[in-house]
């Protein structure tokens, strides 16, 4: 998952491993997609482009083809603290 770009990032990085060392296995970039973005609050921002939680665990839902049936509340349940406050 990148708080950026999809194209160029750290997702493309390790396709060109895997790529390289012949690994076949199904690689799901997680991030913003080649658009122009505005600006707002951050988790109003990470929802609207996929970069939150709730987002990644559908991704690894798909990729494993299996449901956790995880809600937003849950998520935020078990959140300990902000990562920008510490």
């Amino acid at each position: 998952m990148e708080n950026h770009s999809v194209i160029g990032g750290l997702g493309t990085l390790v396709g060109e491993v895997m790529l390289e060392n012949m690994i076949n296995k199904e690689l799901i970039k997680i991030g913003i997609n080649d658009e122009w973005t505005h600006g707002a609050a951050k988790p109003y921002l990470m929802k609207k482009y996929g970069i939150d939680a709730l987002s990644l665990i559908k991704a690894v839902e798909k990729l494993i083809d299996d449901k956790f049936d995880a809600t937003e509340n849950e998520l935020e349940a078990i959140r300990l603290e902000d990562y920008d406050r510490v």
